[in-house]
């Protein structure tokens, strides 16, 4: 994947957007070191119930844990839990909270882009194409950020804690556990390297049906007219067929990776069981630190997995960056004012109310001008600022052609143009009366 520039990340994101990135990579970190705690913890527990051992397990050592009775055990188990709650609450708050934020700043960059750097109408292919990628494309991004910067970056520390503190114990388990961490990430890349063929193949077919439905809801009207609604639902199910058809394989070695996972694992813990039991300077290891052994490779399972997956989602947030890096790169621009302000009558009132729909912008004076028109215009309803605040697709339908033209006519007048255009169609249908006021 191509290396965000600062100057764009900052754009997009901001200093208080890094400082809170830092602080939820902290909060991982800090939970990942109680989740370190907890299993390890249980070895006192082991050997304050079972009276197996003599002391402290070595492990437990390396830390500076002092000998418990069970009340403080409990006591120190409990405070684990809470800590573990809390960093784990506020890591999952904020990374939730700030993926959203990078993935809504995206999106508006994407609207920005589209609204104000291609003038003109889109056709309705573009349009739903444009659509599809402006929703899904900024999760690629998102994914990359909750899944590879922070949940990556905590469960690579984890992982170098915890390797650090097995080394200093007994290095010769620590190696056997990292050559079996090591083929559980070996083969977590080769199954995603077979997993993308299929995966291009599930993603394309599931792109071309939804962009199909989009085209074609998008296009009703005109399928309606033409009596085209079965010949759509036929194609409708083909493109699902073959979205069925094409997903098996995906599926196929989706499952087969995740039923085979847990089997490693099991061949990894009875391993370790093996060397223990079979080689004689293991004799002296005491239970407790067995059973810390086992809890210990049992929590940094989750890790290695979410590790292994990392480059999936390396690959995806890659190829939607391909497509966003020229938006975001893009220099801001702002619409061009024209000297020309057309009256065009097919052109619809757009907004959530009359007022938006005739005023450029928003401010007392503007709406000032526009109730100075209507007034001018002798508008059949009485008061004109309850008016302005009606839906514009209900002033259309109540009012006659020539209130109508009248709007149209406020619209083009309130633009900041200095050439007023009145096309011919304008005039059409309203009486000359009418048609002279409107001049005069």
């Amino acid at each position: 994947m191509k290396t965000i520039q600062p100057n764009l990340h900052m754009a997009i994101t901001g200093k208080t957007f890094l400082w809170q990135t830092a602080a939820t990579v902290l909060a991982g970190l800090l939970q990942s070191f109680t989740t370190l705690l907890l299993p390890l913890s249980l070895g006192i527990y082991y050997e304050l119930i079972f009276h197996s051992g003599s002391g402290k397990g070595r492990i437990l050592q390396q830390l500076g844990i002092s000998e418990l009775t069970l009340s403080e055990f409990y006591l120190m188990f409990l405070s684990l839990l809470a800590l573990k709650f809390v960093f784990s609450w506020r890591e999952k708050y904020n990374t939730q909270k700030l993926s959203k934020t990078l993935g809504l700043n995206i999106q508006g960059k994407i609207f920005e882009h589209y609204l104000t750097g291609y003038p003109g109408a889109d056709t309705a292919k573009e349009a739903d194409s444009k659509f599809f990628r402006f929703a899904n494309e900024p999760r690629g991004i998102e994914s990359f950020y909750t899944r590879v910067i922070l949940a990556g970056t905590r469960d690579i520390l984890l992982l170098i804690l915890c390797f650090s503190l097995l080394y200093r114990n007994d290095g010769a388990l620590a190696n056997y556990i990292l050559l079996c961490f090591l083929l559980f990430l070996s083969f977590q890349f080769l199954q995603t390297g077979y997993l993308r063929k299929s995966f291009k193949l599930y993603r394309k077919n599931r792109t071309s049906l939804f962009r199909f439905a989009g085209n074609a809801l998008l296009n009703k009207a005109v399928i309606a007219e033409l009596h085209r609604e079965a010949i759509e639902l036929k194609r409708y199910k083909k493109k699902q067929s073959r979205l069925q058809a094409g997903s098996t394989p995906y599926y196929l070695q989706k499952s087969f990776h995740q039923a085979i996972f847990p089997i490693l694992m099991y061949l990894c813990l009875g391993g370790l069981l093996w060397i223990i039991a079979s080689h004689p300077s293991y004799t002296a290891l005491t239970a407790p630190d067995l059973f810390s052994y086992i809890l210990l490779v049992i929590m940094l399972i989750p890790a290695l997995r979410r590790i292994g997956q990392l480059p999936r989602f390396i690959i995806q947030a890659g190829e939607s960056w391909n497509w966003l890096a020229p938006i975001l790169s893009a220099p801001k621009t702002t619409p061009s004012k024209s000297s020309r302000a057309v009256a065009d009558p097919d052109l619809p009132l757009y907004g959530r109310s009359l007022y938006e729909a005739l005023a450029p912008f928003k401010n007392e004076k503007m709406q000032g001008r526009i109730l100075q028109y209507l007034n001018q215009l002798d508008t059949v309803e009485k008061d004109n600022r309850k008016l302005l605040q009606q839906k514009p697709a209900r002033i259309v339908k109540n009012s006659s052609l020539y209130q109508q033209r009248c709007y149209v006519l406020i619209r083009a007048l309130l633009q900041p143009a200095s050439i007023l255009v009145i096309p011919e169609n304008f005039w059409t249908g309203i009486s000359e009366p009418e048609t002279k006021r409107l001049k005069d």
